[in-house]
């Protein structure tokens, strides 16, 4: 939704929610075809080939963001001192994912998304000490911003 790409937003209007849940069981499911109503009530204004195509999700780059604008990040999260003494994790594991990540041995990408998000948690939640610095891809994003509006005013 940060970047625009969330396409039901309008279907998140408080009023249409209270209207919906109005509207009969029967309405929305009709055997094995669920949102039922959805399709008829848009039919004729949407392509009949987006209203019948099963349900899809779009992944995002992380393997690629990990190798490149979020490596420094994810390499400083993981390995920062807070997260080796935790104890949760082998170390020595969690190098060798990155590593065979890395090389491109093997694609990691989710497991290291659930090791980041997992870690950025407990700093937030278990930790009450989130991170508050700029480092890794986000400081070098800044340095180039800084860089360009001093490029710009000179």
């Amino acid at each position: 939704m940060a970047n625009s790409l969330e396409t039901r937003a309008p279907l998140l209007d408080h009023r249409l929610i209270e209207f919906a849940v109005t509207i009969p069981d029967s309405f929305k499911l009709r055997g094995m075809e669920t949102k039922y109503i959805l399709k008829r009530a848009a039919t004729g204004l949407v392509p009949d080939e987006i209203i019948n195509r099963p349900k899809q999700g779009f992944d995002v780059p992380i393997r690629r963001w990990f190798n490149q604008e979020l490596r420094e990040m994810l390499d400083d999260t993981l390995n920062e001192r807070r997260a080796r003494e935790r104890g949760d994790f082998d170390h020595r594991v969690v190098q060798s994912i990155l590593d065979e990540h890395r090389r491109g041995v093997r694609d990691h990408a989710r497991l290291l998304w659930s090791l980041l998000v997992l870690e950025l948690w407990r700093r937030e939640f278990i930790d009450r000490r989130p991170e508050t610095r700029l480092v890794g891809s986000k400081g070098v994003r800044l340095d180039r911003l800084t860089d360009t509006a001093a490029a710009t005013a000179g």
